[in-house]
């Protein structure tokens, strides 16, 4: 069906696209100006299809998908194998789809392509390709975080279970690491329990030398590149800044100009004051009521970073 676009074209000066992704395979829906249905059709999630479909589409065109998982290798298809507009749904705020009472790969294509054609779309920024990979990097880096977070936590929970308590601040420190060290060898403990502790232990220290790697990558990836590299600078040099958080708030930020002003900038990460207020009665303002609404991973980080430095 992808080839028969060019004959909706030559009837319509302008046609709207609605793209629902899937992993096998995707939902088009084509519609016209006046919001005639001519199209709505599957076919395989794959690089050639989107690559097709991009080659056919105008620059009167305009595309319209939600943000998923291949959404941005689509759009980057789009952005740079047609000039017809191409915009990025944000589901959170696609009311019309996500509390829709039919519920069909059809109708989500179809009304993401109305939806596109009054304007009526809720869209979100796309990023360029050097934020899109250092955001990819930030991700792995997280996951890799998270994982040894939860093998600290199962050797505490070994030390829990055998009732064997410990006066370090902390456990995985220089000094803890040696008293785990001499735990592991004692033979008054259950030989099972040592054996856990060693590949806990192991398994961290293993976690820590690829995170370690991976931020030679990503501080690498950043000098490459003069002005994520000035930014870093400056983010740097704020105390309490780590490479860690300054590369992540990058990855979230992208382009600052599109931030007109500093309110902006906070509610983007979820951190703007939450006020309650009702009636004629006084806004109740509190210091840690946050919206909490935002990108995620730059969120945490900066809520991580204003917590440690009090």
């Amino acid at each position: 069906m992808i080839e028969r676009i060019p004959e909706f074209q030559k009837e319509n000066a302008r046609l709207f696209f609605g793209l629902d992704l899937g992993k096998k395979q995707s939902q088009l829906a084509v519609i016209t100006e006046t919001g005639a249905e001519l199209a709505n059709f599957a076919f395989p999630s794959v690089r050639e299809n989107f690559r097709a479909l991009a080659g056919h589409l105008r620059e009167t065109d305009s595309i319209a998908l939600e943000v998923s998982t291949s959404a941005n290798a689509a759009m980057s298809i789009f952005r740079t194998g047609s000039e017809a507009r191409s915009v990025l749904s944000n589901p959170l705020f696609t009311r019309a789809i996500s509390k829709a009472r039919v519920k069909s790969d059809r109708e989500d294509a179809r009304k993401l392509a109305d939806l596109n054609r009054t304007n009526y779309l809720e869209t979100v920024w796309y990023p360029d390709e050097d934020t899109l990979r250092l955001r990819h990097f930030i991700s792995d880096r997280a996951s890799l975080v998270k994982y040894k977070t939860m093998l600290k936590n199962q050797v505490h929970s070994v030390l829990d279970r055998s009732l064997i308590k410990h006066s370090h601040s902390d456990l995985f420190g220089g000094e803890g690491r040696e008293w785990l060290a001499l735990l592991i060898e004692r033979k008054d403990t259950d030989c099972y329990e040592r054996d856990r502790l060693r590949f806990l232990l192991a398994e961290v220290g293993r976690q820590e030398l690829l995170a370690e790697d991976l931020d030679k990558t990503i501080a690498a990836f950043i000098s490459s590149r003069p002005a994520m590299r000035r930014n870093l600078d400056l983010l740097l040099s704020i105390p309490g800044v780590s490479l860690a958080v300054g590369a992540t708030v990058l990855a979230a930020t992208g382009d600052i100009t599109r931030f007109p002003t500093k309110r902006k900038f906070a509610c983007y990460f979820g951190i703007t004051q939450r006020i309650k207020q009702t009636g004629g009665h006084a806004p109740r303002i509190h210091p840690f009521w946050i919206s909490d609404f935002g990108f995620r991973i730059g969120s945490e980080s900066k809520i991580q970073n204003m917590m440690a430095r009090g």
